[in-house]
């Protein structure tokens, strides 16, 4: 049986994917930069935690997870690894690319499917101990987040492969989003004015939580700073995902969103080639002085862009192949 489709987790998704689309480009303001840093990969697992589940068993929850992130994760890598080689046939290790796609160490290579990955093998027995009890999974991952956080500043924020050294604090908010399953939704009850409100209400919150953690030095505190400053750190994030998670209740209307949604992981796995492709036009063109020039509106733009020009391959690879991009799985 086919999972139903969440309108606005899929909202939630697709806003958090043009983010990171956003964030690859290299003339994004620094402002921007500080104000979605906490919450474009922090809300992604937030939205697995939304939508986790515990019914199937341990095997067969592992077996749904290697076809529906890791097989996609090969799949894809090989494709921008074949796409290297046709741009930059002289600068492409195959040899090399593929080692890294293997150990999965730092942002490279699609890590952000392998870190899910694993995240979401180390969470199944955290829920599944703690059940229905709310209290018991607070207490669980917060136990998690704080032995990840004492583990990261004593190792100076060591990498470890296959993304392990953030396991703790990736399970703290899987389970953060696994506690707010049935408690968003009750923002689509409220009147439109107090809606505005407390949208208002947590905009301004979280640009003075900005604010202060820009007094305190800290420019940016995204999912993987987690060492820089604790408090600051579970601060920013945590009012950074109410946010998003509120704008994305609200704003169901916007189809495209939801499209970028429901297909993170092509989008994810094909943004940066097409940017690379679409800003050495630009540099041919002699356009790169107006993109960085005006660069409070033309980052946004070039981003709509993106979403626009990959929307039908992304069409025509979920058909060709679904199993690809995590699809066609019972």
């Amino acid at each position: 049986m086919m999972k139903k489709r969440v309108s606005w987790i899929d909202m939630l998704k697709g806003y958090c994917m043009l983010v990171v689309m956003l964030h690859h480009l290299s003339f994004v303001p620094g402002v921007y930069r500080t104000f979605y840093a906490p919450f474009f990969l922090t809300a992604f697992f937030v939205s697995a935690g939304l939508t986790f589940s515990v019914k199937r068993d341990f095997k067969a929850f592992v077996i749904n997870k290697l076809k529906t992130l890791v097989l996609p994760l090969f799949i894809l890598d090989a494709f921008n690894i074949l796409i290297s080689l046709v741009l930059n046939p002289g600068e492409t290790n195959v040899l090399s690319e593929f080692k890294g796609l293997c150990v999965q160490i730092g942002t490279t290579h699609l890590w952000f499917i392998a870190a899910m990955f694993v995240f979401c093998i180390a969470f199944y027995p955290v829920a599944k101990y703690c059940g229905n009890n709310r209290k018991k999974l607070m207490i669980t991952i917060s136990v998690l987040a704080i032995i990840n956080i004492i583990f990261s500043v004593a190792t100076k924020g060591v990498r470890l492969p296959w993304h392990v050294n953030f396991i703790g604090i990736g399970c703290f908010w899987l389970g953060i989003g696994y506690l707010l399953k049935g408690k968003i939704e009750r923002l689509h009850d409220l009147q439109t004015k107090k809606k505005a409100t407390i949208i208002l209400c947590v905009v301004l919150v979280y640009v003075l939580v900005l604010v202060l953690s820009c007094y305190c030095g800290h420019n940016y505190l995204g999912f993987e700073q987690v060492d820089d400053n604790p408090l600051l750190y579970l601060l920013t994030n945590s009012v950074g995902v109410a946010l998003i998670l509120i704008l994305s209740v609200v704003t169901t209307q916007f189809k495209f969103v939801q499209f970028v949604g429901r297909n993170t992981l092509f989008y994810f796995a094909f943004h940066g080639k097409l940017q690379a492709v679409l800003l050495l036009v630009f540099e041919k063109i002699n356009m790169m002085g107006f993109l960085e020039n005006f660069n409070f509106v033309t980052p946004v733009a070039f981003v709509i862009a993106e979403a626009l020009i990959l929307y039908f391959p992304c069409i025509i690879f979920s058909k060709v192949m679904p199993f690809a991009v995590g699809k066609g799985w019972s």
